[in-house]
Formats: structure tokens, sequence, C-alpha cells
């Protein structure tokens, strides 16, 4: 039985403890935990983005890096690469370690404490939404993954990547897109009040009825261009950036996606779906219980997703996208 509430003592992590997770305390708008289960769940999700991209960003991307990350003759000036939502550190260490001649910096609410640190990399614990302004034309290469649906103000958020760039500087704007999609990559609607899967004659999905009420609690998500697939919005409404490309990545739940051509590693993905959809359910529950929601309906959706997370002929597939740009000169 959880009986934790959000008024309770902090965590041995020095996290606010809500619904038995351990919370930050620097922003209430982030509504996931920031604690040791969470950092996991962190770390499976990089892995999990890692073999969908193909590497730490898309191979499309691959020259605007390498030229905004080169020195020039005579050029000292170290370049900087920046991780805002670093949360487990998995792409800043990884990274620092692909260019060891940069400095890399991992942004978050919370002290991302990986095991290895490389000597370039460091970790600053800060809001970004506010830090920025310390960072003005220094950095070559910002990434902002799993960021923009829980800020204020995601287009204020842009602006100040935009100016923490160097001119030619390169920004990855990532994230999920929050449905839940069928083999054919159609949206399967969510489970509306009744119990069943089947509801004038279309068969809806649990887990797209939870990431409904989840996200729901999500202040930015209803407000803004915050889905995946909408980042490019934020992006082309910014003078400071120009719009480079965009690529979108289908990860199968609990088999393969049926494409070794689109998903050459869908197989070792949808495995590891399963596991990311379980520990997402437990890190998003205190979301749902303390926005009034009673802890028997929320465990019974837990099941419901989880049997459906399970079964072999549902063929779900999720959709994320990384958009990235050029600062202009």
């Amino acid at each position: 039985m959880l009986t934790a509430t959000a008024t309770e003592l902090h965590t041995p992590e020095g996290l606010r403890n809500l619904f038995g997770r351990g919370m930050n305390l620097g922003s209430e708008l982030y509504k996931l935990p920031a604690d040791k289960q969470e950092m996991d769940r962190l770390s499976l999700q990089h892995r999990i983005w890692k073999l969908m991209v193909g590497g730490l960003y898309p191979k499309e991307a691959e020259d605007a890096v390498q030229r905004a990350l080169r020195r020039g003759d005579g050029d000292s000036r170290q370049p900087m690469i920046l991780d805002i939502g670093s949360g487990s550190g998995s792409w800043t260490v990884e990274m620092a370690m692909k260019f060891p001649h940069a400095k890399v910096i991992g942004m978050d609410l919370i002290q991302s404490n990986p095991g290895y640190i490389p000597p370039n990399c460091s970790f600053v614990k800060a809001n970004a939404t506010i830090a920025l302004e310390k960072y003005a034309c220094q950095f070559d290469v910002i990434q902002c993954r799993s960021v923009a649906k829980h800020v204020p103000d995601a287009s204020a958020l842009t602006r100040s990547i935009a100016k923490s760039l160097r001119p030619g500087g390169v920004f990855f704007f990532a994230d999920a897109v929050t449905l839940i999609y069928d083999a054919n990559k159609e949206p399967n609607p969510p489970v509306q009040s009744s119990e069943t899967t089947f509801e004038d004659g279309i068969e809806r999905s649990w887990f797209a009825r939870w990431l409904l009420e989840v996200t729901g609690n999500w202040t930015t998500k209803a407000l803004q261009k915050t889905e995946g697939d909408k980042l490019n919005i934020l992006i082309r409404e910014d003078s400071q950036l120009e719009y480079l490309g965009e690529k979108a990545y289908w990860s199968p739940i609990n088999w393969d996606g049926a494409d070794p051509i689109e998903n050459p590693n869908g197989a070792e993905v949808g495995k590891l779906m399963v596991l990311n959809v379980f520990d997402f359910l437990q890190a998003s529950k205190p979301s749902l219980l303390s926005g009034g929601l009673s802890e028997k309906l929320v465990n019974t959706w837990v099941e419901n997703v989880q049997k459906e997370t399970l079964d072999p002929a549902k063929r779900l597939l999720m959709k994320w996208v990384v958009t990235w740009a050029e600062k202009t000169e």
C-alpha cells in the first residue's frame, strides 16, 4: 500500500517524497521522479534512443556537428557541448568520449552522477529555463531531449537555447510523440470510460489512455508545440535558428517492428521497450495519484497496460523524433 504524500519527509537522496518516489526540489513542473530508479530508466531510454538513431545523434547531422566542433587554424578556444536535461548523464559522458577535444556539460534539475566522468566532462545542477542566461554564445552543440513538455514556456526555452549557441552551432531538439500506434502506424485511440478495449467497434489502447492522463498533468502538453513531431515548429518560429532536418524513429513494443531496414535493431528495441514501459508506469504513477485518482483505479490501469504490452498480438509502436537546426550568423 502506497501511503506517502507530498508533505512527508525527504528521501535519503534529498528529494521530495511523493507516493514513495523521490521528486526534484527545483521545479514542480517536472512531474517525473529524480531518484535512482528513474536514473536507471533514463539510462535504459538512452540505450533505446541510441539503437533507434544509430548513434548519439542522426547520421544525417554528422557533417554539421563536425563542422561546429572543428577548430580553425590558430583557434585555441575549446569547443563546448551542452546536454540540457542530462538525467543519468549517459549522453553527456558519451559525447565527451566521442569528442575528447571538447568541453561537455550536462545540466539538470538534480546533480547527474554517472559512474564514470571523463576529464573533459562536468555536470551542473541548474534550471535551464533560468541558467542559460549566463551562457550567451558559449556552445557549439546543444541537445535538449525529453524536456520541452516540462517547462512553462517551450518557445522561451528555444530562444534561450539559440542565444546560448555560437554562430554555426548545432541544436538537437528531441522528444517522443505521446501516442500509441498500431503496426500500420495509425494512432490507437485511448480506452474511454468503460473497462473494455472495444468501444464503438474500435479497438482502443490502455497505454494510450495512460499517456493521455499523465501528459494531461504536464503543464505545457496542451498549450504548446511540445510533441516530438511538433518541435520543428518551435525551431522554425525562432529567427536565430535555421532548420536543417528532422528524423522520425519507430520503436516496437514487444516485437521487432517487421522492418529490418527501418528498424535494424528492432528486436532489441522491442524487448527494451517493455522494460521502459513498465518502468515508466511506476515513474508516472505519482503524477496520477497526486492528481486525485484513486490508488485502486491507478493500479488497475497499470495492470491493464502491462497486459496490453505483453500481448504479442498487439504490435504496438511509439514514435520518437529528432529535429536539428543551426544558429545563424
